[in-house]
Order: structure tokens, then sequence, then C-alpha cells
């Protein structure tokens, strides 16, 4: 797998991540998971970019 290719799947992954974990407030508690998880999809998008 080239490495744009997994930079997208990971990007993906965390994307997802931080949708559920934003998307479900009532069952999750930590917050600033899906924080990090939007902050490290935003630097692989830009990664990506560059």
């Amino acid at each position: 797998m080239s490495k744009v290719a997994a930079l997208g799947w990971g990007t993906l992954v965390y994307l997802g991540v931080g949708l559920l974990l934003a998307i479900y407030p009532p069952f999750v508690t930590d917050k600033p998971l899906g924080r990090v998880c939007f902050i490290t999809a935003a630097v692989c998008l830009w990664l990506l970019y560059v």
C-alpha cells in the first residue's frame, strides 16, 4: 500500500471515529477524544494536500 493510500485510510478512520463520538454524546463521556480524532483527520487531509 502506498503512503497516500495509507494516509487516506487513516483519515477515513479518524474522521469516522470523530463523527461517531460527535453524533452520540449521551453514550460518550470522553469528548476530548472526539476532538483529537477530528484534529488528526485534519492533519492527515493536510498531508494529503501537501
